[in-house]
């Protein structure tokens, strides 16, 4: 018992410093960034905002498929076809106008996995 109690507590430990080091690195918006580090902060956005439309779109996906198509208007195999490709389009359209918060969480995630490997590389 007195060792998961240890364990759990490093758990909480190793969770504190990352919610530290995830604290510092959405508090660093530095304007004065390196090239290399706009360019690292333009990629980190870009993954998020695609992970985050992927997940909006799995979700439609996922509460698409018990709709079943008009009868007078929907259905055949066109539908069930391109329907795939208008969730993924609502999907970037939702990511773009701000999401669900998933990309800025993933954004600042990232870049405290960054300043860690620079921590720890020092």
């Amino acid at each position: 018992m007195d060792n998961s109690i240890t364990s759990l507590g490093s758990m909480g430990l190793q969770a504190g410093k990352l919610a530290n080091i995830t604290t510092r690195a959405a508090a660093t918006a530095n304007p004065t960034l390196t090239p290399e580090q706009a360019k690292l902060d333009a990629r980190n956005k870009d993954v998020a905002n695609s992970f985050e439309s992927m997940f909006i779109s799995e979700m439609l996906s996922h509460m698409n498929n018990g709709i079943e198509p008009d009868k007078n208007f929907g259905g055949g195999q066109g539908e069930d076809m391109f329907k795939s490709f208008l969730n993924e389009q609502y999907a970037k359209e939702i990511s773009r106008r701000g999401g669900i918060g998933i990309a800025p969480a993933i954004e600042n995630y990232l870049k405290a996995q960054q300043l860690h490997a620079q921590e720890v590389k020092q």
